[in-house]
């Protein structure tokens, strides 16, 4: 999973780097890195398996505390997704 800056358009203007941690009962955490530019307008750029689900719910709600309006999901794969 990618998480990119960007002006509202196709064009992404810079990565925003995040740590996962994995707790022993299989919970994650993200934590956003405190040297990160966050606009207002962000993209999270995955390929969507059932693994990256809840660091997608978590990236989102930590993207939100940081005042970010827009939020947009791209899935160029769904892994799993063929009927």
């Amino acid at each position: 999973m990618k998480i990119f800056n960007t002006d509202g358009t196709k064009i992404n203007i810079s990565l925003i780097n995040y740590e996962v941690i994995n707790f022993s009962d299989s919970q994650k955490q993200i934590i956003l890195n405190k040297d990160n530019y966050i606009s207002k307008c962000v993209k999270i750029v995955t390929r969507m398996s059932w693994n990256d689900l809840q660091c997608i719910v978590l990236a989102v709600e930590a993207l939100k505390r940081q005042s970010v309006i827009s939020i947009h999901l791209e899935v160029p794969y769904f892994f799993g997704g063929q009927a």
